[in-house]
């Protein structure tokens, strides 16, 4: 009785009998799987939590998260589902190699998408989400990619020429919050005249010669040469007042989309020495982006002020600020403009 005693305050103690610690073990076995799961669920949601900061525009996180979520919950729903169908009958060797494969295919999907996402392979790994990207040299070959290079510090006022285009009194009106949009150019034109650059003026206008010289070829013009618009004279054609041209800057009219391809500019901003531009104007899609692709083209260095341009459709001004110009020239605001300028 004494050594039952003994035997039973032994298995009492510090350590466990045999058939305790079989259920010690078993208690604690299906916690080692539930800590791999647990622990690589966390990883890959901070993991693709972090991939969309970086990779979203800093004024898209919200949406982006928005839609992260959305996709986290529709992925959780249609695992459910198919589990459902999977193992409907209960669980089975065949219910779980049929999983596998769906798991599988389901991967090598993503996979693809992945690997052929031709943004994701011109990302440039060393640019800060919440940064504005204005590392981009605009005197690159002309692809679609962009080309990092090392960011502007300073711009040269003597060699650099402010566009205001097509800042006329029938096109102002066009552009979204078209007030404050003149009022923020108004303060780049005094910024750059202070420094000691260059303004220019660019307005699109006909007279009757050049109405009738316009070819059926062109899409866009023909209709302005039919209706007779925009006539060198009318009201609609002047500069806004607000911003008008003071003795010695450069004015030029032109009859097309681009600032250069039927003006003497070019030719004006070699005499003067300029090889800096710094870019503002209605629209984005039109005296913007032809100007844009011409300066380059001719070697021009190249500022477009994003906060200086628009477009009556917001949608096609961000694509262009976001995704085309930055491969030619660097986007900058106002602000920036003011800073580049001071520090020279």
């Amino acid at each position: 009785m004494d050594g039952s005693r003994a035997r039973v305050f032994h298995c009492g103690g510090g350590t466990p009998a045999p058939a305790d610690g079989r259920r010690l073990r078993a208690a604690l076995a299906p916690a080692r799987p539930s800590q791999i799961f647990g622990i690589t669920s966390a990883s890959t949601t901070v993991g693709n939590q972090t991939a969309l900061y970086l990779a979203a525009p800093p004024d898209q996180i919200g949406t982006a998260s928005g839609l992260f979520r959305t996709f986290g919950y529709l992925g959780t729903i249609t695992s459910a589902v198919i589990g459902s169908i999977v193992f409907r009958d209960g669980v089975s060797d065949h219910g779980l190699h049929t999983l596998g494969i769906v798991l599988v295919a389901a991967g090598l999907a993503v996979l693809l998408l992945t690997v052929l996402d031709r943004r994701l392979m011109n990302r440039d790994p060393n640019r800060q989400a919440d940064t504005p990207d204005t590392s981009q040299n605009p005197k690159t070959p002309q692809g679609e990619s962009s080309v990092s290079t090392t960011t502007q510090t300073t711009i040269t006022p003597e060699r650099t020429a402010l566009l205001a285009m097509d800042f006329q009194n029938g096109i102002v009106p066009l552009a979204p919050d078209a007030d404050a949009l003149v009022e923020r150019v108004k303060g780049a034109i005094a910024d750059v005249r202070a420094a000691g650059g260059t303004i220019g003026y660019v307005r699109v206008a006909f007279t009757e010669n050049d109405w009738a010289a316009v070819p059926e070829t062109n899409k866009a013009f023909t209709a302005v040469a039919a209706g007779k618009m925009l006539h060198h004279e009318d009201t609609a054609t002047q500069i806004d007042e607000r911003i008008a041209p003071e003795h010695g800057d450069i004015v030029v009219r032109k009859i097309r989309y681009g600032s250069a391809s039927t003006t003497d500019l070019h030719q004006q901003l070699t005499d003067r020495g300029i090889d800096t531009l710094v870019l503002a104007g209605i629209s984005t899609s039109g005296v913007v982006l032809s100007t844009l692709m011409d300066a380059a083209d001719r070697d021009y260095l190249v500022y477009v002020l994003s906060d200086g341009i628009a477009d009556p459709d917001p949608t096609t001004h961000q694509v262009l600020v976001d995704n085309v110009f930055p491969s030619r020239a660097h986007v900058i605001d106002t602000t920036e403009l003011r800073r580049l300028l001071g520090s020279a």
